[in-house]
């Protein structure tokens, strides 16, 4: 017998990322706000509420695939070690960016929410990304807690090269004053660690319209 998508990667994050599985266990029975909808090429989809109640579609809903290949034409042509995603979803746009760029570039992805990341698990595959370790899941990140993302080690790779950040559109109607808030404080991270160096972090605002 097959294991389920929520099996499969309960047991990945339990061997790869066992920090990060003790702090999604416990939210796994968590009632979630969203509710999972279903395109016509059965892929699952996402609504979820913006802070005005409204239900917002995080996908293209008559394909949620369909902006995966905008958000890596993004980032294409540039050069850069570090490249941060900002939002999560179910992961299409996300493992679509790792897909092309996790074997040689590191992949920071942020979220305020980690029940994005519990749908996800529960009706996705994300083997690409829970054993990929150029991938770093960040999925329950506060404001004041941004200045971890930004590793000692990374010093050397903002000396060298920008970093890029790409900002998922839809995702980022959920909780905007985060998502607004965080390309420039990440922005003033960055420039402190690579002070000595002209290193910024370029935007890549992924259109991901229905």
């Amino acid at each position: 017998m097959s294991l389920s998508f929520l099996e499969n990667n309960c047991n990945l994050l339990r061997e790869h990322r066992p920090l990060l599985w003790e702090s999604v266990q416990p939210l796994l029975d968590l009632p979630i706000p969203g509710e999972v909808t279903y395109a016509s090429n059965g892929l699952p989809s996402m609504r979820w509420p913006d802070p005005d109640g409204q239900m917002i579609d995080l996908h293209p809903s008559h394909d949620p695939q369909a902006g995966c290949q905008q958000c890596v034409d993004q980032l294409q042509g540039k050069s850069g070690q570090i490249i941060f995603v900002l939002g999560f979803g179910l992961g299409y746009e996300v493992m679509a960016v790792c897909e092309q760029y996790g074997l040689l570039n590191q992949i920071k992805i942020i979220d305020s929410d980690p029940l994005f990341f519990v749908q996800a698990m529960k009706h996705c595959d994300l083997t690409s990304l829970i054993v990929n370790k150029n991938v770093f899941l960040y999925i329950d990140t506060a404001i004041a807690d941004l200045h971890k993302i930004i590793l000692h080690a990374d010093r050397w790779y903002l000396l060298k090269d920008p970093a890029h950040l790409l900002v998922l559109k839809e995702v980022a109607r959920v909780s905007p004053e985060f998502y607004q808030a965080v390309p420039q404080r990440l922005l003033r991270l960055v420039t402190a660690q690579a002070q000595q160096s002209h290193t910024t972090v370029r935007q890549a605002k992924a259109m991901l319209s229905n």
